[in-house]
């Protein structure tokens, strides 16, 4: 039973991450419920740990002290957010690791993997279902949203779709890396069990439709939406895992791992995947016009985009004042600066870094994001020394997640935000190294 809430929550909140609603909160409070009393009993290990010398478990103790001092620091000095700050910054992370850690560590990654691929899967449909305006879906849509702009899709005089508003982009910040690699991986999965049963075969094929039908919508709903954050954190994520992976490659440090040369074969795959995906689109785009893509006008419309966005122009040049008054140390978490974008919450705003720059300044800024680079090098380590595909698709999603908080707020959402703690217990776990010539099969 209580795995089946945590599968329901964690799929409801990537579905609908919207931030004020009832039924994930219902959900959120029985999973806390039930959290307590198993994490409770493990405590005692877990206070062990912490204090021990582990390195896995640096960037844990380095995020959360560095958050709680700059939010204490926001609460001393009555900054307006710092309350709110204590609860998203701190109370929330520390009951997503309380959950992540109450499961088994592999079954629970599984279940969280599987969730991963029905929301992704659900999020494609309805994305369909709405650029199709099929069955009255972009009334549905934005009847849940928690805006006052109506969510839908934008359309030309000639009826072509210009652009999309679409309420689970927020979750695609990190899911659409995590369904390419696992498309790449059910590929390879597939090719190494083609010579096993009928039904395994059926299986895998199977796998691998959905998760290429996962990431061609995804793909799409991201370039349809015009949201440069999310295009440019996929495709920046790829990129640094590519040169990431061929620097380890050559490495003598890490070229004797296990699995280099299994990420190698997953990176090339992607790498085709793209290029097959490119000329797929490119054929597409003269056949099917439901998907015409204006190359030109889309390019324009992304260059331009920046020029034009007077709110983000506006936001950036009021925290950077801000920041100009307390460059070390900033202002404290909560802070919120002459340009309001929010009544209700002056303190929130869209530049994710820029806004930790005028809380946390140079100093607390710098150290979360040492935090942050521990997390993705524990990730990277955990993939080649253990083979295990969802240390590197879950780096991938924290990427991509990573560079679209730079123009969305998207860590300061607590149905967002979960993946990166999610990321972080993952960090966490210590993987055995083996060494590759130990291994290697004989010709």
């Amino acid at each position: 039973m209580y795995n089946l809430l945590i599968f329901i929550y964690f799929v409801y909140i990537q579905v609908l991450p919207i931030t004020q609603d009832n039924i994930q909160l219902v959900l959120l409070a029985a999973i806390i419920f039930n959290t307590f009393f198993k994490f409770s009993q493990s405590m005692s290990s877990f206070t062990k740990k912490f204090l021990s010398e582990n390195k896995n478990l640096l960037a844990f103790k380095i995020l959360m002290i560095n958050s709680f001092i700059f939010t204490s620091f926001g609460l001393i000095t009555n900054k307006p957010g710092a309350e709110e700050y204590f609860f998203l910054d701190t109370i929330f992370p520390l009951l997503y690791l309380a959950i992540f850690s109450t499961g088994k560590s592999d079954n629970f990654v599984k279940m969280i993997s599987l969730c991963f691929t029905i929301s992704t899967f659900i999020i494609g449909v309805i994305f369909i279902l709405q650029m199709l305006n099929f069955g009255g879906g972009s009334d549905f849509l934005a009847s849940l949203s928690d805006s006052s702009e109506i969510e839908g899709v934008a359309t030309n005089s000639d009826g072509k779709v210009t652009g999309i508003r679409f309420i689970p982009l927020a979750s695609l910040s990190y899911l659409t890396s995590v369904s390419f690699h696992d498309l790449a991986h059910s590929i390879t999965d597939f090719q190494r069990k083609i010579k096993l049963k009928n039904i395994d075969k059926v299986r895998g094929s199977f796998l691998i439709a959905i998760n290429l039908f996962n990431f061609t919508s995804t793909l799409f709903c991201i370039i349809m939406s015009g949201r440069q954050g999310l295009l440019v954190g996929f495709i920046s994520s790829l990129v640094i895992i590519v040169i990431v992976q061929t620097i380890a490659s050559s490495t003598q440090k890490y070229k004797n791992m296990r699995y280099v040369e299994e990420g190698r074969k997953h990176i090339m795959l992607m790498l085709s995947t793209i290029l097959f995906f490119i000329i797929l689109v490119s054929f597409a785009n003269n056949v099917v016009d439901i998907i015409h893509i204006d190359y030109e006008t889309l390019i324009k419309g992304f260059t331009e985009k920046n020029k034009g966005d007077v709110e983000r122009i506006g936001q950036f040049n009021s925290l950077l004042d801000g920041w100009y008054e307390s460059p070390i140390i900033g202002h404290g978490n909560g802070a919120a600066v002459s340009l309001v974008r929010n009544d209700e919450r002056p303190w929130r705003y869209e530049l994710g870094y820029i806004l930790r720059l005028n809380n946390m300044g140079l100093l607390g800024t710098g150290i979360h994001c040492f935090g942050l680079l521990l997390i993705c090098i524990n990730l990277f380590k955990n993939f080649y020394k253990s083979g295990k595909i969802f240390y590197m698709s879950s780096l991938a999603g924290l990427l991509s997640l990573l560079f679209a908080d730079g123009t969305n707020p998207y860590l300061i959402r607590f149905t967002v935000f979960y993946y990166l703690y999610y990321c972080l217990w993952l960090s966490m776990n210590k993987e055995t190294s083996f060494v590759k010539q130990d291994i290697l099969r004989k010709s």
